[in-house]
């Protein structure tokens, strides 16, 4: 009977010590948020991505023939609006610096014109002709150097020098053996260049070869 009691008595020890430890495992497991049910993977399925078909691709029209000289038609139409507008624009610049550079001229005449009138003024009340001729030089003098301010000059034409065809004009010719013909012996009308372009050519009385000389020289050229 004792070892019966003894057996109970270690068997219930067992259990309990299983209890306790299988207790105290479970608080364990409770504490730490982990458990022992197994966790299955769950993979997302692959969706395949439906490709629409290729007739439902909106393809862009190509513009007809029409439609492409109607557009250069138009595209020609505005360039030819634009240069029309562009000429008129430039030609009222144009006219405009030109009336400018008019003005400006005149303004500087003016003074001249006024010593013109009292030079005038002065002629029909006084009979002092060297005094006359002395305002005449100044009022001359006074003009030149306006006109040469503004790009006017005079065409050289000098006794002695060649004539030029560029800006000389012969109206007489004179033999003489003084000089190499088409040489310059009187200046009969001035020349005027403008910056650098001629406005008017200078006329002059030229060398020719005298007769004699001529017939000698075409006398030679037979005999030989």
């Amino acid at each position: 009977m004792t070892g019966d009691k003894s057996r109970k008595t270690h068997s219930s020890e067992n259990v309990q010590s299983k209890s306790k430890g299988n207790g105290e495992r479970e608080n364990k497991e409770n504490q730490s948020g982990f458990s022992h049910v197994p966790i299955s993977i769950v993979r997302p399925e692959k969706t395949q991505v439906e490709e629409k078909p290729s007739q439902e691709i909106a393809i862009l029209k190509e513009p007809t023939d029409q439609e492409k000289i109607k557009e250069l038609t138009d595209h020609l139409q505005r360039l030819a609006a634009e240069f029309e507008n562009f000429k008129k624009r430039t030609s009222r610049e144009m006219e405009q610096m030109r009336k400018i550079g008019e003005m400006n001229l005149m303004e500087k005449v003016l003074p001249i014109l006024d010593n013109m009138e009292l030079a005038v003024i002065s002629a029909s009340s006084t009979d002092d002709i060297q005094a006359l001729r002395k305002g005449l030089n100044m009022i001359n003098r006074q003009l030149f150097e306006t006109f040469e301010k503004a790009g006017l000059e005079r065409i050289q034409a000098e006794v002695g020098a060649p004539m030029d065809v560029n800006c000389h004009e012969v109206v007489m010719g004179e033999p003489t053996d003084e000089y190499e013909p088409q040489t310059i012996l009187m200046q009969l009308h001035p020349g005027y260049r403008f910056k650098g372009t001629v406005l008017r050519p200078a006329k002059v009385k030229v060398s020719v070869q005298t007769p004699t000389k001529k017939n000698g020289e075409q006398k030679e050229s037979q005999d030989v």
